[in-house]
């Protein structure tokens, strides 16, 4: 007689490690499926303005230090940084208004090495080091994993730029193959405790 409890539970064990996703993002795109994007135009601010909560109506507010457009020459278009000589924020902080599933922005730094952290309160759930530079087109943040901020240590002098914050506010159901495999492995249980 064939046995089917154990490769039953194994391969339920495997269906649900193929659903958990969650993953650093560093591409040229960010987020797949970001519900909202803040450009930081949505807010008419002067140039050198200090950020903090003029954004929370989009879902976002910022530690101190970042200032609106503080030195134009990196980004065309409006952003966020400390690269003008306002002082700069070791670590900064960005912080949602909720949990999120994701976000991810494009960000600038003196060339070195970012950490970037995901925190759900004060703890970190998720963080990467990654190699920073001047360049612009680079995303960076999390998908895949529940956080409701994101802290930053850039390089250096921790001056950094940022522009088009993206965010998955809403809770992903579980999936189909998570289901699948948490009920394979309660059937394989009920007739175990049976026998």
């Amino acid at each position: 007689m064939i046995n089917l409890k154990k490769p039953a539970v194994a391969f339920a064990l495997v269906l649900m490690s193929g659903a958990s996703f969650s993953s650093p993002i560093t591409n040229g795109t960010g987020i797949t499926n970001a519900t909202s994007t803040i450009t930081f135009s949505e807010v008419a601010l002067s140039s050198g303005t200090t950020i903090t909560s003029q954004y929370a109506g989009y879902g976002a507010t910022f530690s101190p230090f970042a200032v609106f457009r503080p030195q134009d020459g990196f980004y065309t278009t409006d952003y966020i940084g400390n690269f003008g000589g306002q002082g700069t924020a070791s670590p900064f902080v960005i912080s949602f208004d909720g949990v999120v599933s994701g976000a991810a922005f494009d960000f600038i730094s003196n060339s070195g090495t970012s950490l970037f952290e995901a925190l759900m309160g004060s703890t970190v759930v998720e963080s990467f080091l990654s190699a920073t530079s001047p360049t612009t087109g680079t995303f960076y943040g999390f998908d895949g994993v529940m956080f409701d901020s994101i802290r930053i240590t850039a390089p250096g002098n921790q001056a950094f730029e940022m522009d088009n914050l993206q965010v998955r506010n809403e809770v992903p159901e579980p999936s189909t193959i998570f289901l699948l495999g948490a009920g394979l492995i309660g059937v394989c249980l009920r007739k175990r405790n049976k026998a």
